[in-house]
């Protein structure tokens, strides 16, 4: 679970923002868990889930040899404005 949520993963993944991430996942760390807010739960989930889902369906596919692949289709590059929320 840490690759996910650490800056190297989530630099990777390029969905959010690193900086704001780390400091999310701080202000948790450094807060007990019965304190933690209805807010705070549901951008954990947000970004472990996006960054799992990231990992499993884009990083790891062999986009060459996937089925029903085109030499037609290409990807080119990630956002680079991407935000922690929108």
């Amino acid at each position: 679970m840490r690759f996910y949520l650490d800056d190297e993963g989530v630099r990777e993944a390029g969905i959010f923002d690193p900086p704001a991430v780390t400091q999310f996942m701080e202000r948790l760390r450094r807060t007990p868990s019965e304190r933690f807010s209805t807010r705070d739960n549901l951008a954990f989930v947000q970004i472990l889930s996006t960054q799992v889902l990231h990992d499993r369906f884009i990083r790891r596919v062999d986009w060459a040899r996937a089925p029903g692949s085109s030499a037609d289709v290409t990807i080119t590059g990630r956002r680079t404005n991407a935000a922690l929320f929108t």
